[in-house]
């Protein structure tokens, strides 16, 4: 029997919690010791991510029962899971500090802090991390880049001096450091500056320097290639696009491999891993590639050396979440 009840007040036997129970989200593809895996939801698990992956032909939980594999660095979180040298990290919303899969917690950690944004040195001696620190009677929280030493077992300070930092990397040589870094009242999609920090065997050695970017211009997701080169994205054309560092000319930028107005290779960074998918470091011997939603740059076959190179297509979208599985 029918009855008319004011919009939106009508009663249902189909509840928010029951439509939530069917979905699983899907995030942070990942190869380990040459084995694929990834994070998934657990709406059935108060919506807790555990770390999975694909062994003897079936979807296994790495992360120990119950681990939620989340942080809630720069609020928005993302960032959680990284690997050094053959271990892999992570920040689980209810344990303090950085967790070691399998093995002991990283040494040197603040037990109030919150953790973020993974990176390895290439000798898995050091951890870089975003840290948030919320002292007590502070309006804003502390945000820096730290780095662990695996070894020693402390924790030293790489840049401190900006409201917010994100998407840490190491140069294949271990000694510089890249990040982005941006202050108040500016956005991460309105302008952010590129910092590179050289880095000795012992941490941190030398000043930071601010070689790109301010508060006009959005970089998004710094990465170096093989050689060493810094290849960040760029918006200064009005677009998103791939530029390279040309240190020859004191930090001056070179637009490499895409014509400015081609499309938009960038994304608002609003979590701490979202800038770990356009750009994609490869050791196959080709140019740094430029990769966004299937369309690759300068060259294919530096990314797809298996099955060949990815045409440019603006309808190939739906292979984007496969590019770190099949290249890799």
């Amino acid at each position: 029997m029918r009855s008319a009840a004011p919009y939106g007040s009508w009663s249902s036997s189909l509840r928010a919690a029951r439509i939530a129970a069917g979905v699983r989200r899907i995030a942070t593809p990942r190869f380990w010791r040459s084995t694929p895996c990834w994070l998934e939801s657990r709406p059935e698990a108060g919506g807790r991510m555990a770390l999975m992956s694909w062994q003897d032909g079936a979807a296994r939980e790495l992360t120990p029962a119950g681990a939620n594999v989340r942080t809630r660095v720069h609020e928005y979180g993302g960032g959680e899971l990284g690997c050094l040298g053959d271990a892999l990290v992570y920040a689980d919303l209810a344990q303090p500090g950085i967790q070691c899969l399998g093995g002991e917690p990283v040494a040197g950690t603040l037990p109030d802090a919150r953790y973020a944004d993974f990176a390895g040195s290439p000798d898995g001696r050091f951890l870089l991390a975003v840290e948030e620190h919320h002292a007590a009677g502070r309006k804003e929280p502390d945000n820096r880049l730290v780095a662990f030493d695996r070894l020693r077992g402390r924790r030293s300070v790489v840049l401190a001096d900006a409201d917010f930092v994100s998407s840490p990397r190491f140069s294949p040589d271990g000694r510089r450091v890249a990040c982005l870094a941006w202050s108040h009242p500016s956005l991460p999609w309105l302008g952010t500056q590129l910092v590179i920090v050289p880095f000795g065997e012992d941490g941190p050695s030398g000043a930071a320097r601010r070689v790109a970017g301010g508060p006009s211009e959005s970089l998004f997701q710094p990465e170096f290639a093989p050689d060493g080169r810094l290849g960040v994205v760029s918006d200064r054309s009005g677009w998103w696009n791939l530029h390279l560092l040309d240190e020859s000319a004191g930090g001056r930028f070179a637009l490499q491999g895409a014509a400015p107005g081609l499309d938009d290779e960038g994304l608002p960074l609003e979590q701490a891993d979202v800038g770990d998918g356009v750009l994609e470091r490869r050791r196959l011997g080709g140019p740094l590639a430029d990769v966004f939603h299937g369309l690759v740059l300068p060259n294919p076959t530096s990314v797809l050396d298996r099955s060949g190179p990815i045409r440019s297509s603006r309808k190939s979208t739906a292979i984007w979440a496969h590019i770190r599985f099949f290249a890799s």
